[in-house]
């Protein structure tokens, strides 16, 4: 665990945290050093950091999924994902809502769709896509 060494004073509204040190040595010569002026009497603080860093939980961007609804006739078998790709923005505006977050569209003649929707992973949009069109499925059949 690394500790920091910070310098502060005063107290309740009038306490204030002056610099951050690595080493105590650094703080006390601060504090020694008459070219800096404090609100009351100057302290030490020592602080533990944390050993793991932040990391920023993943946020949810636009995907477009293109699918195929039946790959069966194809010789030899295709994947049932056609494309995918990151949106810089959200789906186009025609294509219809058709869940929360989430659009699709009947394209090449009936036998695929364009999927839309927020993901966080590669895997997620897949699986929404996926979930999608098996439902469609379901439901023209």
């Amino acid at each position: 665990m690394k500790t920091v060494y910070i310098v502060t004073s005063g107290e309740y509204e009038d306490y204030g945290i002056h610099v951050v040190f690595s080493t105590k040595q650094d703080a006390e010569a601060h504090i020694a050093d008459k070219r800096f002026k404090f609100m009351g009497d100057p302290r030490i603080e020592e602080w533990d950091l944390n050993e793991k860093s932040y990391t920023k939980p993943p946020m949810p961007v636009w995907w477009r999924v293109a699918l195929l609804l039946d790959p069966a006739p194809q010789k030899p078998p295709i994947a049932w994902v056609l494309s995918l790709e990151v949106s810089k923005n959200t789906i186009p505006e025609h294509w219809p809502k058709v869940g929360e977050d989430m659009y699709a569209v009947p394209s090449m003649q009936g036998r695929a769709i364009a999927f839309g929707c927020k993901a966080t992973t590669e895997e997620e949009a897949i699986q929404k896509a996926k979930d999608y069109r098996d439902k469609w499925v379901a439901e023209h059949s």
